[in-house]
């Protein structure tokens, strides 16, 4: 009966997850979401550029139901001790979490992981270990290609195990209302390196992690550095904003300058130092000025009615969700954690805060309207309202900004820059309609 009612809980939170992501992310598109069906034994493996919101993000939409290797320290605790076990969490100690010179004591969780997948269960595994919010695919833990192999050697390689690789990439993992990639590539049978391990088991181990990070830097946006990730976002500003695309072609057009810049690097280093410092010099200018590229060009006559109609819904929307939005900021700073964890931090406490704000609203609400009949309504028309605040503030900004450079840029002068800018930025974007693995 408690197996039963956690599975529950476990399908009430995908139910959440879906429902909240609608808000919380502008676009979510997924890439071969046929392949979230397939049927266990799986390892389900993910990068990790964004904390708890990578599972959640992997698994909100896949069938079955699938056990997480999970952080040891949120163990430690006896109450999330109990839910994290029981809502299917198995807890995997990293180096972090034990003494310095201290071996790590992950027999008990290996065990679980193999009897779990010899019973024909899933498993999710973020590969890397730690999270960083970065567009980059650090190197991966050998833990998957050891639980993987050594559940199929207990059934002599009759378990027909396979990896799933899950890339996700987030236009900008730290902020709200940003778009979501989710590619989920091929599944990888374990099987068929079984000759391969019976000569050299070791070998293997390390020849398999690396061939699952070679599939995964192919299906997602792979940046050398934080540094090479932070250029490659001003050149999506300039682009996004000189040609605007949908969030796919957007990433796809990424994804191709990306290899073209590494590919300029390699034939003209010189070049391609001389052209990213331009771009930096011309952001430095934007920046003194308080100017973000992204909302300089268009001026929409029709969008500026949109937000003269717009404004009084904008402002109903920001005085009924400026309370919650405000307390929920504050938890980041509150908690005083790594800024990884501002993203899951803003959205978790979003979903406790928000709707219990909106309650007490309403309680006041009906003091003096009593039962009105369509008080029922008031929790989905003030994310709406919510929503057309945040819109209202977000194409406002693109007004001030345009103003801005239109003042700052009485001679040219900027302009002149972009120009060059944009001259030698077009042709990375040649075979942007490349298909995506």
């Amino acid at each position: 009966m408690a197996k039963l009612f956690f599975k529950g809980i476990y399908r009430l939170m995908q139910l959440t997850v879906w429902v909240s992501f609608k808000v919380y992310f502008r676009h979510i598109i997924f890439y071969n979401k046929e392949r979230l069906r397939e049927q266990g034994p799986l390892i389900v493996i993910s990068n990790h550029p964004n904390t708890v919101m990578d599972p959640l993000v992997a698994l909100y939409k896949m069938p079955a139901i699938c056990h997480l290797l999970a952080n040891y320290s949120l163990f430690k605790n006896p109450i999330t001790n109990f839910l994290l076990t029981n809502l299917f969490c198995i807890p995997v100690q990293r180096v972090t979490d034990v003494e310095e010179g201290q071996p790590l004591q992950n027999e008990n969780a290996f065990k679980r992981a193999n009897e779990h997948l010899k019973g024909g269960g899933n498993l999710y595994v973020a590969i890397e270990g730690f999270s960083f919010a970065e567009r980059r695919v650090r190197t991966f833990k050998t833990g998957t290609a050891r639980i993987a192999f050594s559940a199929e050697l207990a059934t002599n390689f009759d378990l027909n195990l396979r990896i799933l690789p899950i890339a996700i990439t987030y236009s900008d993992a730290l902020k709200f209302r940003k778009n979501v990639i989710v590619t989920i590539g091929e599944p990888i049978s374990v099987d068929a390196w079984r000759t391969e391990y019976e000569r050299n088991p070791r070998k293997v181990i390390d020849t398999f992690t690396d061939h699952l990070e070679g599939i995964m830097r192919q299906m997602t946006i792979d940046c050398k550095d934080a540094h090479e990730d932070n250029f490659l976002n001003k050149l999506e500003m300039i682009l996004q904003e000189e040609n605007p695309q949908n969030t796919g072609e957007e990433y796809g057009r990424s994804k191709t300058v990306l290899k073209n810049m590494h590919d300029w690097q390699a034939r003209d280093l010189v070049g391609y130092e001389a052209f990213k410092t331009q771009v930096q010099v011309y952001f430095y200018k934007l920046n003194r000025l308080k100017i973000n590229d992204l909302n300089i060009i268009k001026f929409n006559f029709s969008n500026l009615l949109l937000l003269i109609v717009a404004l009084p819904f904008a402002l109903l929307g920001f005085v009924i969700n400026a309370i919650p939005a405000f307390f929920s900021e504050k938890m980041i700073a509150w908690l005083n954690i790594d800024k990884a964890y501002d993203t899951t931090v803003r959205y978790v406490s979003g979903l406790v805060i928000f709707p219990l704000i909106w309650w007490l609203e309403l309680i006041a609400i009906r003091y003096f309207l009593q039962d009105t009949p369509w008080l029922w309504l008031y929790m989905p028309v003030t994310t709406i309202l919510g929503l057309i605040a945040w819109w209202f503030y977000k194409e406002g900004a693109r007004y001030i900004h345009f103003f801005r450079y239109k003042k700052a840029d009485k001679r040219g002068d900027l302009s002149d820059m972009r120009n060059d800018i944009l001259t030698q930025l077009m042709p990375l974007c040649k075979d942007i309609n490349q298909e995506i693995s």
